[in-house]
């Protein structure tokens, strides 16, 4: 059983890792692709009807920005008004990454998006997220 207080300590690296690694059913590299795709699409949906599409669009294209700084894959993420495309990493996995170069990609762009949102809301929707954690962990 998960508990409030381990989860809220958590650091926005942390918690990006958690769920990331919540969201991998799959043992191949396409299909943690699509879990990745999947939470990504979560997170996109729940914010933009409390924050509007304009303003999610914004936030996301920072945390990009940022994660562009020490991760060059992250070049292959795209924003667009409807969400955040991972299908350019798909096509690029045909050549040489890693799957510990795609998961640090997207755990620094996770983190990153995590640390804009806390920043910006005051911790309101960081603790929306790990109560959403927290009921994975119970199911």
């Amino acid at each position: 059983m998960a508990d409030h207080t381990s989860l809220r300590n958590l650091s926005s690296r942390e918690l990006a890792g958690k769920l990331l690694k919540e969201s991998q059913n799959s043992s191949s590299h396409e299909s943690q692709l699509g879990a990745y795709q999947s939470l990504i699409d979560t997170l996109w949906n729940r914010l933009t009807p409390t924050l509007g599409r304009v303003t999610v669009t914004a936030i996301v294209e920072r945390a990009l920005a940022l994660t562009r700084v020490t991760q060059p894959l992250a070049e292959k993420i795209n924003v667009t008004n409807h969400g955040i495309r991972l299908e350019d990493i798909k096509l690029e996995e045909k050549s040489d990454l890693s799957e510990d170069s795609v998961q640090q990609t997207l755990e620094e762009f996770i983190a990153n998006l995590i640390d804009l949102l806390a920043l910006l809301t005051g911790d309101i929707l960081v603790r929306q997220i790990f109560t959403q954690v927290d009921r994975r962990e119970l199911k």
